[in-house]
Formats: C-alpha cells, sequence, structure tokens
C-alpha cells in the first residue's frame, strides 16, 4: 500500500479503503451524488481535491464538520477552508458534483462485506463511523481514523499499519504509551491505548483515547518546560558516567556507522569523533523524551499538556533534548536568513536547559545541541528496523551541517 513521492494522489487514498473495507467491497472515485445502483456502505469527500488528498470527510454525517474544525488547517488558504467548512454544515457540498471516493458493494447482497467500522464497533461497543486522514506524502506514512458516534462526537483516534515499517511504529508507540501511563504524570497527559490489534490480516489497528487537542495545530510559543523536565526525569536519571561510557553514546556510534551515502557517513564519523574529544568525557544527565515534541503535537488542556505520536519516546538520552528539538522548529533550513536563525537557536539554548538543572554554561548546552542534532541525522540517515534511510532527507542534513559548524 505504500505510496511513494510522485505517485497518483489519489491510488494512496483508494488503497486506503481497500484496506478498510476488503472485497467484496469496492472503492472509487466519483462526483455523483446519489448512490447508483450499487448499496453504499460509505462516502467520503475528498478535501481539499483528487489532485491533493488529505482528508476524507464522511458525507451525511453530523462528525464531519467536527472533522473540518480541528482538522482545517491542513486543507489550504483560510478563504478555501471557510467555503469548505459552510458547505459541509449546510449539507450544500453533498448534493454537488464534488469529487468523494466511495466505497460500495453489488446490489442485492444480504449480508454487509466485514470492515474496519464493524470491527471497531465490536471493539469500543458502539456504532462508529470513520474519517481518514491521509497525511502528507512520505515514505512512512499512515493513515489515521477519527471515529464518530451517531451524534458526531469523536470516540476516538486510529493509527492504521499497513506494511512491516508501519507496523514497527505502531508497535513501538503501543509499547511506549503504556510505559508512559506507568509513569504517573502530572504536568503531561498521553493517549490511552485502547485497543491493539490486526484487521483483516493486512492491517493493524492502534486505538487511542481522545485528547482535547489532538491533532490541533498550535502556534507556536515558548517550551513548556516544567512540563519537559518532569518527563525527562520521570523514569529516573542516570549520571555520574562521561559521555562516551554511555549505552546512548555507543547507540549512537553504531547509528553513525550504518549511514549508507559515502559523504553523509564521512560527514557523520568526523563530527562523532570530534564531539567525543570535546565532550566525551563530560557528566551529562540522561533521562527520557517524547522525541517529536513540537507545538503540532501539543496542546493544554485544564493546566496539564496534552501531547499526540509517542513512537519516539525514549528514556537514556541526555536530559533537555525536548527542548532543544522544540526550539529548532522555527529554525527553517529552506528560508533565507538561516544562519541568523541558528545563532538565535545556539544564544537560547543555554537558559532552556538550566531549566533541566544542567549547567548555564555554554559546553554543557553545546553538547547537548551537537548529540542532539546527531540523533536527528541518524534517525532519517539510518533508522533502525524496518525504516527505509532517507539520505535526501534536507533535515538530516541540515543537523549534520550545523553540528559540524559548531565543532568548529
Amino acid at each position: 500500500m505504500r505510496s511513494p513521492d510522485g505517485a497518483q494522489p489519489m491510488a494512496y487514498a483508494q488503497s486506503v479503503a481497500a484496506l478498510l473495507w476488503p472485497p467484496p467491497a469496492t472503492a472509487a472515485l466519483t462526483r455523483r451524488p446519489g448512490a447508483g445502483g450499487d448499496h453504499v456502505v460509505r462516502d467520503w469527500l475528498v478535501l481539499p481535491s483528487p489532485s491533493r488528498p488529505r482528508l476524507l470527510v464522511p458525507t451525511g454525517h453530523p462528525g464531519a464538520a467536527r472533522m473540518l474544525a480541528r482538522h482545517g488547517t491542513r486543507l489550504g488558504p483560510r478563504v478555501t477552508r471557510a467555503a469548505l467548512a459552510a458547505g459541509v454544515r449546510s449539507g450544500l457540498l453533498e448534493h454537488l458534483p464534488v469529487a468523494r471516493l466511495r466505497v460500495s458493494v453489488p446490489a442485492g447482497r444480504t449480508a454487509l462485506p466485514a470492515s474496519v467500522e464493524g470491527r471497531l464497533a465490536e471493539v469500543l461497543g458502539r456504532p462508529v463511523a470513520t474519517g481518514v486522514l491521509l497525511g502528507t506524502p512520505r515514505v512512512n506514512r499512515k493513515p489515521v481514523l477519527q471515529l464518530f458516534d451517531d451524534e458526531g462526537t469523536t470516540v476516538a483516534f486510529v493509527k492504521v499499519a499497513h506494511d512491516d515499517a508501519t507496523r514497527a511504529l505502531v508497535r513501538r508507540e503501543a509499547e511506549n504509551l503504556r510505559r508512559v501511563a506507568a509513569l504517573g504524570l502530572r504536568t503531561v497527559e498521553a493517549p490511552r491505548v485502547l485497543h491493539h490489534g490486526s484487521f483483516g490480516g493486512a492491517a493493524e489497528l492502534l486505538v487511542l483515547s481522545v485528547l482535547t487537542s489532538s491533532q490541533e495545530r498550535r502556534q507556536p510559543g515558548p517550551a513548556p518546560l516544567p512540563a519537559m523536565a518532569e518527563l525527562a526525569r520521570a523514569a529516573g536519571v542516570s549520571d555520574g558516567a562521561p559521555l562516551r561510557s554511555t549505552p546512548f553514546w555507543a547507540a549512537l556510534r553504531v547509528a553513525g556507522g550504518r549511514i549508507g551515502d559515502p559523504d553523509l557517513a564521512a560527514l557523520a564519523a568526523s563530527v562523532l569523533a570530534r564531539a567525543d574529544d570535546r565532550f566525551g568525557g563530560l557528566d551529562l544527565p540522561m533521562g527520557g523524551w517524547h522525541g517529536d515534541w513540537a507545538p503540532w503535537n501539543m496542546g493544554w488542556h485544564a493546566g496539564r499538556v496534552q501531547l499526540w505520536d509517542w513512537e519516539r519516546y525514549a528514556t537514556g538520552v541526555p536530559v533537555g533534548f525536548d527542548a532543544v528539538h522544540y526550539r529548532a522548529q522555527p529554525v527553517r533550513h529552506d528560508r533565507e536568513g538561516l544562519r541568523a536563525a541558528e545563532d538565535a537557536l545556539v544564544a537560547d539554548l543555554p537558559a532552556l536547559l538550566a531549566a533541566f538543572g544542567l549547567p548555564a554554561g555554554a559546553d554543557a548546552a553545546d553538547a547537548v545541541l551537537v548529540l542532539y542534532l546527531l540523533e536527528i541525522a541518524c534517525r532519517y540517515l539510518a533508522p533502525e528496523g524496518e525504516q527505509p534511510a532517507n539520505p535526501r532527507h534536507p533535515r538530516a542534513r541540515w543537523a549534520l551541517a550545523l553540528a559540524d559548524r559548531r565543532l568548529g
């Protein structure tokens, strides 16, 4: 089902539908509002368009407007989003020849085929309707289902794995969420695992509880340092050993050795060697991090930070990684003013890391920054398990280049 960059945009959407509604159901793109002769089991509006499908919004269901309200920022300019939302709320789009992905079975069948909605209704103990977040094209893309009850209330989200790479990510997130649930966090809230199991032999489903802020995009603001510090220390902090003797450093060196691109491998080896010379003797506290703590993965509710997407959670990393990752998001490698943005990032780090109990000096801040940059570069250039490497990933190249400059 993997849809590589450059594939026909609707091919991925149709393969998702076929995965969720196996034969004899069929999925086809249509602009015909009426059902025709077949029995329609699910109709989705394809938004914003078949050339750029991002959301599959269920027609004729009160959850459609709520799905647009939650995820409308994916659909383009504000004028476009407002027009789509108005059309969905009024029901007008359901009667116009707009693009829709229709799942149907031949007329006359006495029983409907097995479907993901039927399986999830069994899991949750109530009927559900699905909306689908297709995401942007990338190698490890996996659809996310938003589940609605009959009143249109969101009752769960479901991550759907469809190949070895996405199954590994889903299984890792399920395990991570169980670990995090046992930490007793006070300032951080994560989704609960409601169900994790297979469907139809080809898919794996991770059903997660709803967070008030799930999947809402947030404007960047100050990093929530107290919450980050709590997560960093919740599973315990180890210190008292020099960096070069820690499992984290050993794993980073192994990952650097797996980089396949010769030029990037040589640069990574040079950065690792110089980082060992400069920071290898430092005693850096090692703790936990979310792994992708960014404004679009978080929100606030009742004084707690709500966090989504835990597949990257890990322990035994330098304390402060989450703060560096969050602060690094505005630094865009593809925009003017890159060096000024990098300088601002470097200048801010000592104060940010002081919230984690690290010394305020530049050496500790530089160490955490360089190690973070190496971690991010290896995430794309030398991933573990079934994840394919991406030597052209611009964020990985930027991370290695900045680490190289920071080491002089």
